[in-house]
């Protein structure tokens, strides 16, 4: 399913040209439960892009293959995208038993406002899958 759905969202993305090589920044930002682990996949333009903020299932991490391959999709096409790894996951503090469906939204929505604010992103998109492999 997941092959699949991974297809689907690669053909929409028809190559219709490459954007360039991204900028990559790892970053940390403050969660609910301690340190986020984060990389950013940003156009090296000045102008406006949109971005789309990618979230990794249960038992997962940013680093799952699926996830940075959609990413290196997206960014062929001139789309930034957020990766970052929940509380207790991946390079993230946090203990993984410690680590609740509401500390993980209120993951996502400390990373979703710190994108939302970014100067040069223009609209956040989420893209995500429910759990590992």
């Amino acid at each position: 399913m997941k092959k699949l759905l991974f297809a689907l969202v690669a053909s929409f993305f028809v190559l219709a040209g490459c954007a360039g090589a991204p900028a990559v920044r790892d970053l940390t930002l403050q969660g609910d439960h301690g340190k986020l682990a984060a990389v950013m996949h940003a156009p090296n333009t000045k102008q406006k892009y949109p971005l789309v903020l990618i979230l990794h299932g249960f038992n997962a991490s940013k680093d799952m293959g699926l996830l940075t391959e959609l990413s290196d999709q997206l960014n062929a096409q001139g789309i930034a995208t957020f990766l970052f790894d929940f509380n207790g996951h991946g390079q993230s503090e946090g203990s993984f038993l410690d680590m609740t469906i509401p500390n993980e939204l209120e993951d996502a929505r400390r990373v979703y406002d710190y994108v939302s604010k970014l100067p040069q992103v223009e609209s956040v998109s989420l893209a995500g899958t429910r759990k590992a492999g």
